[in-house]
């Protein structure tokens, strides 16, 4: 654990899966949760999900997503859409910041990324959610 007045540094490594910062004084910890899923044609496919621990609140920071075909994906928080990005054979990994600002979850609440696309057989999809929980 690191503990210091100021923020130290936060990794968007999908092999670091947490990392423990300090921010003011205030000990808070790493979010980077990755998946990568099959995805079926027309199926929207949940492909990674982060639960917000008890009684703690997370501030997601962004997101990215990556998948062969032109797809669509969805950030949702407990069901409601707060993001919407689409990949293309020119640009196949998207990465979405909410320009210095983040989505704020609470406690019990659903943070998730999903895909779908109209490939014309099952394709590989994957995703990262990054931010902090304090």
């Amino acid at each position: 654990m690191i503990h210091a007045t100021a923020l130290q540094g936060l990794a968007k490594d999908s092999s670091i899966q947490s990392l423990v910062v300090a921010l003011g004084g205030t000990t808070v910890n790493a979010i980077n949760s990755y998946a990568e899923v099959l995805a079926s044609v027309f199926t929207e496919t949940d492909i990674v999900s982060y639960t917000v621990p008890a009684n703690k609140t997370a501030r997601i920071s962004g997101w990215q997503v990556s998948s062969s075909p032109c797809a669509r994906f969805k950030l949702q928080v407990d069901g409601v859409v707060n993001g919407l990005v689409r990949t293309s054979a020119t640009k196949p990994t998207d990465e979405v910041t909410f320009n210095g600002g983040v989505l704020v979850a609470t406690t019990g609440q659903i943070v998730k990324i999903s895909g779908y696309h109209e490939d014309s057989e099952s394709q590989n999809m994957n995703a990262s959610i990054f931010g902090v929980y304090e």
